[in-house]
């Protein structure tokens, strides 16, 4: 789609009176996957500006600009008005009353869909490492005391650079509803690495207790409370369709539990790295994440990003490894 003179007067001036140039970098990356830098050089912010609307202009995906733009700042008047005006498609008599447009797409049974939801999330935990900085990711129990993660979350724990004591794992970390505080968690300590891949980047890592077999939301044993058990991996192959789903529970930026969705993420697997390229949005603690298909399928770890795409270590090889060292 391409935006008249007038419209791209009207988003440049938008964007350069709503977006520092770290909002704008900000802005690409979580709403796009893209980096300012691989766009723009470092000029003023009516440079960076114009540039990336010359950018969009020339890949001839300008409305994505736009709707990242307005999704970003839906109270700026220029753009939600620029947005009704370009986005919202012309509606004849010609047109089919339904049609599937995404076929890779599934209804879902939204009660199957959550039940199944809240069956996974206990198992989804922050992971933070405390070495000469606090980092982070996720990681998710594999069994009743093993935590899958990528390999770099535990770098410092695994090359010798801090103590196993200095990892904690963080489960329950969520809001429970809207407007009130997230809930502490339960934290668990780190016994040992039972093994790792630099290669393909995932590290299985033994917790100090089994938290899978423990209650949801405490380590006290109550009669009743719902024991937090842990994600099955799958044993049948994987079929990576492109333009498919895409679903990941994370602890992005350390915050508690989000879910992101992308229902056309997939763009393809490369079996000889391997690797997963999709489109959904991940930032900073979104490694070790686990990815799921709308069923809620364990598809792939995500690893992080290259260039301007997101990169998940798909699942088969990495418990095809596990269960060669150990019984899950």
């Amino acid at each position: 789609m391409r935006l008249t003179q007038d419209q791209e007067q009207l988003i440049a001036r938008a964007l350069m009176q709503s977006f520092s140039k770290n909002e704008l970098a900000l802005m690409l990356r979580s709403r796009l996957g893209l980096f300012l830098e691989d766009i723009s050089g470092k000029g003023t912010r009516e440079e960076v500006v114009w540039d990336l609307i010359d950018w969009f202009r020339r890949q001839n995906i300008a409305e994505r600009l736009l709707t990242a733009a307005q999704a970003s700042r839906p109270h700026v008047d220029e753009l939600r008005d620029l947005a009704d005006q370009v986005l919202v498609p012309v509606v004849d008599d010609r047109v089919e009353l339904e049609r599937q447009i995404s076929e890779n797409v599934p209804d879902l049974d939204p009660a199957v869909f959550r039940e199944k939801q809240e069956t996974i999330e206990p198992a989804v935990c922050a992971i933070t490492v405390t070495a000469k900085d606090v980092t982070g990711g996720t990681g998710f129990l594999v069994g009743r005391d093993l935590v899958l993660t990528a390999a770099h979350v535990l770098q410092p724990v695994i090359d010798g650079t801090t103590k196993l004591a200095n990892a904690k794992f963080r489960f329950d970390y969520k809001k429970l509803r809207e407007g009130h505080p997230a809930t502490l968690g339960v934290t668990y300590g780190l016994a040992d690495i039972v093994m790792h891949d630099g290669a393909i980047d995932f590290a299985l890592a033994r917790l100090d207790a089994p938290a899978g077999e423990e209650p949801i939301g405490s380590r006290k044993a109550e009669e009743g409370a719902p024991r937090r058990s842990w994600i099955a991996l799958p044993e049948t192959p994987i079929d990576y369709k492109p333009r498919s789903p895409l679903l990941i529970l994370h602890h992005p930026r350390g915050e508690e539990l989000k879910m992101a969705i992308e229902t056309q993420s997939i763009v393809g697997l490369d079996s000889t790295h391997p690797r997963v390229t999709h489109k959904t949005n991940t930032d900073h603690g979104s490694s070790g994440s686990p990815c799921f298909d709308l069923s809620w399928t364990l598809l792939a770890v995500h690893r992080g990003t290259v260039g301007t795409a997101n990169v998940a270590i798909p699942i088969a090889p990495v418990a095809s490894a596990i269960r060669a060292k150990v019984k899950v």
